[in-house]
């Protein structure tokens, strides 16, 4: 695909900007916080794109979707909270930027198909989705942009520009309770090939593909979450702009393979973009085209992404945009007033600065939402006579959101905004039927987001980066230990890396009995998760127990509202396999200063702030003495001999 440039040929260049899992973050007002952030929002991301198209004579502004939903003014919108306003927060934001294109993503789909109508009946520009279809579609399969263009002379020509867009699949098992069967999806990547060449055979110029999609296996399997590469191979695609995983390709950190070029960002030789999430970053591709034998050709590319940060509006022009923001500025009071009602109490904080440590509180408050709801009357559903389990993942735990992103909720009163830090995805409960040895794929599956640590090694890093804040999960009902001298048994894309059964997991018991391979459990878990997503063993294919499918956020706010006591909440059902001249380095925000300051029984000892502003601690595995756990103090120990 890449050629030397013939400089006696007609060439053009062109400039692709793109957005991907915006999640509603529209300024830098954080509304959760009631503050305002330093960094990312529409409103940067608005005044960076309107310097690009002043300097830049070709560039189009495209967006690879999940824009309406994960920000609590997205769910007000959503419950018509904010119907006084003519129009929907985000389209009027993106209206304002004009973008060119958007593609659906999965969390699009959170509201139902009638909101979703509704919203898109707002947007002035043309919404994209080849792999989704239903009746009355209020989206377009395919689309050729028209796009009047600048060659090295100055001489204008018509670019035809095909784009298609594609997501997950499984985004219909995702949101079942919402879509009722009125969806249907199709392979992304057999979707990506007709639509890619039905666009040729229409006469584009240059095809884009929005790849609501990771970058994930060379190979993947049919029903894979993550297919990016292979979709970057479909011939006549010459650009991908990725997403749904939340990272940010090209990077040097990003994992490199045969096919990817992770420093120049090329994926089977094709530029490719992936921006991050929240409006934090801005993707980059500038492509050189010539016209070879009377057709457009991609001769270089170059591909970037850029932080929508203090030091770069100084560089590049990122201050907020004062028009968008005086848009913005009424939904934003009124979220503001809806935030602050109150819904309960609590008698003790409820945080994530330690999530993926045994007794996280915030996973522990979820866990007893699902127990108590599966087992009330208002679940209009008789579970099975069988053990119930309850399985519990932070959403707001630092990683690539940076370290003021974690849940934080003191004691005392707690407001609807409160609620949004606890569960900013609309995700209801689902549960499974399964046995011991899928139990134990889980919890290794879980484990393997930890790396491995070795006796008498300095600056080991707990976890491991690749792996999401949700892509942990505890288990609650069973007891267990998980062994960090072994190595992890499958990667983030729930690929087996070592051979065997794997043996991060440890004593799983139940009632104090170890767990047969063929014992039947009841698991509660999300919507997500029993999908496939986070590509956990066993989800996407166990049995399917009946049980209201309520929202967890609306659980919590119950069991909340209800009243708690701090010894009602779920003791920690595992802890780490003791590991004799071993530590690891554990990162989070500078919040949990002030938990461990009032709690000195824990295996930490501050190391400092690192240059990213995340709090470094030295967690002791193998402590000489019994310690108690932070959320539960009366708890079993973190580490026990």
């Amino acid at each position: 695909m890449q050629k030397q440039p013939q400089d006696r040929q007609t060439q053009i260049s062109l400039t692709i900007l793109a957005t991907s899992d915006v999640h509603g973050s529209l300024s830098s007002y954080d509304a959760l916080a009631d503050t305002h952030q330093p960094s990312g929002g529409l409103t940067r991301i608005s005044s960076y794109v309107s310097d690009m198209r002043k300097t830049a004579a070709n560039c189009l502004l495209l967006d690879n979707g999940d824009f309406l939903q994960g920000a609590a003014i997205c769910d007000l919108a959503a419950m018509g909270d904010l119907d006084q306003f003519a129009k929907h927060p985000v389209l009027k934001a993106m209206n304002h930027l004009k973008y060119d294109a958007v593609g659906l993503g999965n969390h699009e789909l959170d509201y139902g198909l009638t909101y979703l109508r509704k919203c898109l009946a707002q947007a002035e520009f043309p919404v994209v989705s080849s792999n989704l279809g239903c009746v009355r579609q209020p989206w377009k399969s395919e689309l050729i942009l028209e796009r009047k263009v600048c060659d090295q002379n100055g001489k204008e020509h018509t670019l035809k520009i095909g784009i298609l867009s594609v997501m997950p699949q499984q985004v219909v098992e995702w949101n079942r309770i919402h879509l009722r069967n009125e969806i249907a999806a199709l392979n992304p990547v057999a979707a990506a090939k007709t639509r890619a060449a039905h666009l040729k055979s229409m006469g584009a110029d240059l095809i884009i593909a929005l790849a609501h999609t990771g970058i994930g296996a060379i190979d993947p399997p049919v029903d894979a979450e993550n297919v990016a590469i292979p979709i970057a191979k479909i011939q006549h695609i010459d650009a991908v702009i990725c997403g749904h995983t939340h990272q940010i390709f090209p990077t040097p950190t990003h994992t490199t393979q045969s096919v990817i070029d992770s420093k120049n960002g090329r994926i089977h030789g094709k530029p490719a973009v992936m921006a991050g999430f929240n409006a934090s970053y801005l993707g980059k591709i500038d492509l050189e085209l010539q016209n070879l034998k009377d057709q457009w050709q991609v001769t270089q590319s170059t591909t970037e992404v850029i932080a929508m940060v203090p030091k770069e509006a100084q560089r590049d022009g990122t201050a907020q945009d004062i028009e968008l923001l005086e848009k913005l500025a009424p939904y934003q009071s009124a979220t503001r007033r809806k935030l602050q009602r109150k819904i309960g109490t609590v008698n003790q904080p409820i945080h994530s600065y330690f999530a993926r440590l045994p007794g996280d509180p915030s996973c522990a408050l979820t866990a007893l939402a699902k127990f108590q709801f599966a087992q009330s009357d208002a679940n209009q559903h008789t579970l099975p006579d069988l053990p119930i389990l309850a399985a519990s993942s932070p959403f707001r735990s630092g990683g690539k959101a940076g370290p003021t992103y974690f849940t934080d909720v003191k004691s005392g009163p707690v407001t609807s905004g409160d609620l949004y830090e606890l569960h900013p995805f609309q995700n209801t409960i689902s549960a499974l039927q399964i046995n011991g040895r899928q139990l134990k794929d889980w919890l290794e599956m879980s484990a393997s987001s930890f790396r491995q640590v070795r006796p008498r090694t300095r600056r080991q890093t707990l976890k491991d980066p690749s792996f999401p804040c949700y892509g942990f999960d505890t288990v609650y009902g069973v007891t267990y230990q998980i062994d960090l001298f072994e190595p992890a048994k499958y990667d983030v894309l729930g690929r087996i890396k070592h051979g065997g059964p794997g043996k991060r997991i440890r004593k799983l018991q139940w009632q104090g009995q170890d767990v047969a391979p063929d014992q039947e459990f009841i698991l509660l878990t999300n919507s997500y998760r029993a999908g496939g997503g986070g590509n956990f063993p066993h989800a996407a294919d166990a049995k399917r127990v009946d049980i209201t499918p309520q929202d967890l956020r609306e659980l919590v706010a119950d069991t909340i509202a209800n009243g708690f006591d701090p010894d009602d909440l779920p003791t920690a059902p595992w802890q780490f396999t003791p590991l004799r001249d071993a530590s690891a380095i554990f990162l989070t925000g500078p919040g949990a200063r002030q938990v461990v300051n009032e709690a000195d029984h824990l295996p930490l000892t501050e190391v400092g702030m690192n240059d990213d502003g995340f709090l470094e601690y030295r967690l002791d595995l193998a402590p000489k003495r019994a310690q108690a756990s932070l959320a539960i103090p009366s708890s079993s120990a973190y580490i026990t001999c």
